[in-house]
């Protein structure tokens, strides 16, 4: 007998807030789970530590939940938020997976710094683990660790839980995934530019996700054929998304300016980030509108653009209305995995938002060649109109895209395989070890070739080395290697530091570099031909980049000179911070 399996779960969820009392039904990639839920990816923990008690744990494989497609919203339910969390962690991980072209793994454990990492199976969440206007990735115990707070000046809503807010579990999410795919950037250790793009590309996706759920346009806004007033309606609709937990103001919008002197440093950072999400939203509004004057073109409906409509005119009819928000969803979606796929194409290290729209673009052209809706030129504009442009070269679609790596540059290292493996742990063995033996093989090329690279010495590690097959728009799928090289060394705050001591001889072994300072490059290798398609290096000799890697270390530190917090805090959960500081910024 045939055995039939299900491929998606039913919950139901909030459309917004809860004081909205507004729901809809989400599909969530299946999987048996068992009372918390854990599942294979995930697991929820609702130990609330200000009350010191365990929360009873929603079984989602129970007949009666099932069958009710998940419990009934209830702000008061724990287990209503348990079950809410971890549909929306499984969204982003199912989107992420899909972009990428792979299957998540999270950051392993490390015991010590010259510990191998050991594999983590589940990335573990606390609904209500602390209590504050917080939410955080903790990278040492890699969770995702969400707070409450009171509402003091909302009626309808006593507590806030930031495990009920879209934008911010997305968020999390978010770093979550990037710390597994050895690109989450540490605020108490990275370039404050790649801090800045990082939280920028989150801070979208977390906008973008929910515009790709079936009937979440069309419950929330009623789209016309008036296309300047559509953008209003979706502008106010990305308003209420990005609101953390109700009383906190949305980054996003018209972010004031980021070089207003009387700004302090953590507004400034939360200016820049919301920047880069709004031109991506920006980039969607653009999409949609596109794709709305053909929808309504076809449909002999007549389109405008200046606010007036003829009196006679009524609204849209019903099938025509819901074709229109289908538009704005594929719109959404084709840009989120855009911002996805473009994590793969970016620098290894110091990745600013120059660099993320040149890896936009790449991914994009890489992967589907024609660009019939335009998306590519959307993105372009969207970042003209806001002054986020490249200085220097062309201004055409083409010339932000890297340059493709010499045909003659092939990888001379075996092949790992170009056939995905489904367990989780073994992927996780077999990237490491195709990450040491290519570190091994790296000290015996010629100069030359690593100089082709953009490395400078043989002393690298491999970060990462993940094999992604992504299928574009004609069906076809692509398999490349997706490689991180990264070499560092150790910098002063000071350009006249201990790296002037040892050009004059002077013996400074002892001396502790303040920062390190990294290049390497990011290849894009063919899985099949092991030929390099693209080569997207920062070089570590650079000296004007050092100069600006060394003032944005500086701003760095000031970023937190504003909160007393003691020095482990920011070592050990700079996430929960960074956090803390933004809330209270917003």
């Amino acid at each position: 007998m045939r055995e039939y399996k299900p491929v998606h779960r039913r919950l139901r969820q909030f459309l917004f807030e809860p004081s909205s009392a507004a729901t809809i039904l989400v599909n969530v990639p299946w999987e048996n789970v068992s009372p918390g839920p854990v599942g294979e990816h995930v697991e929820v923990i609702d130990f609330d530590p200000a009350s010191d008690c365990f929360y009873s744990p929603v079984d989602l494989d129970s007949p009666a939940v099932i069958a009710l497609d998940g419990l009934p919203p209830a702000e008061g339910d724990p287990r209503f938020h348990q079950q809410t969390i971890y549909g929306l962690t499984m969204t982003t991980l199912a989107h992420f997976e899909r972009g990428l072209g792979r299957r998540i793994l999270w950051a392993g454990h490390r015991a010590s710094d010259a510990a191998p990492e050991t594999f983590v199976q589940r990335l573990r969440i606390y609904p209500h683990g602390l209590s504050g206007a917080n939410a955080c990735y903790s990278a040492t115990k890699k969770a995702l660790v969400m707070g409450y707070f009171a509402n003091d000046d909302k009626v309808e809503s006593a507590v806030s839980f930031t495990c009920l807010s879209r934008s911010v579990v997305a968020h999390e999410t978010v770093h979550a995934i990037l710390d597994g795919i050895r690109r989450l950037v540490h605020p108490s250790q990275g370039s404050l530019d790649e801090l800045v793009a990082q939280e920028g590309v989150a801070l979208a996706i977390g906008l973008l996700q929910p515009l790709t759920m079936d009937g979440f346009v069309d419950a929330s806004v009623i789209l016309t054929a008036d296309l300047d007033h559509n953008n209003t309606l979706l502008r106010g609709l990305a308003q209420r998304i990005v609101e953390p937990a109700g009383q906190l103001t949305s980054l996003l919008g018209s972010p004031p300016d980021p070089n207003q002197s009387n700004q302090t440093p953590m507004a400034g950072f939360a200016a820049q980030s919301g920047a880069l999400a709004a031109c991506l939203f920006d980039a969607f509004l653009g999409i949609t509108r596109i794709r709305l004057s053909r929808l309504f073109r076809v449909a002999g409906v007549r389109i405008h653009v200046d606010g007036v409509r003829d009196r006679e005119e009524g609204p849209l009819h019903s099938n025509l209305l819901a074709a229109a928000s289908s538009e704005a969803r594929k719109s959404a979606l084709h840009l989120l995995q855009m911002c996805i796929r473009a994590i793969d194409y970016s620098p290894p290290v110091d990745v600013n938002w120059e660099d993320y729209l040149r890896a936009l673009i790449t991914a994009d052209a890489d992967l589907a060649a024609g660009d019939e809706f335009g998306y590519r030129d959307a993105v372009v504009n969207a970042f003209r109109k806001r002054g986020m442009f490249p200085p220097g070269g062309g201004t055409a679609v083409v010339d932000l895209q890297w340059d493709a790596a010499s045909p003659n540059l092939v990888l001379p290292v075996l092949d790992p395989g170009n056939v995905p493996i489904i367990d989780r742990s073994s992927e996780f063995e077999r990237e490491r070890a195709a990450s040491i033996k290519l570190a091994a093989a790296l000290k015996s090329w010629p100069a030359e070739m690593r100089s082709a690279l953009g490395l400078s010495s043989s002393d690298v590690t491999v970060d990462s080395f993940r094999l992604a097959r992504r299928a574009g728009p004609g069906g076809c799928v692509r398999a490349d290697h997706v490689i991180r090289i990264v070499e560092r060394k150790g910098q002063s705050l000071l350009p006249n530091g201990p790296e002037a001591a040892k050009g004059k001889g002077a013996n400074v072994k002892n001396d502790k570099p303040d920062f390190f300072f990294g290049g390497g490059c990011t290849l894009i290798v063919d899985a099949h031909t092991l030929q390099v398609r693209y080569c997207i290096s920062k070089d570590i000799r650079d000296a004007d980049r050092l100069e600006r890697y060394r003032t944005s270390q500086q701003k760095r530190i000031s970023l937190f000179s504003d909160h007393e917090q003691e020095e482990k805090k920011l070592n050990d959960e700079p996430f929960s911070l960074l956090r803390e500081a933004l809330f209270e910024t917003s």
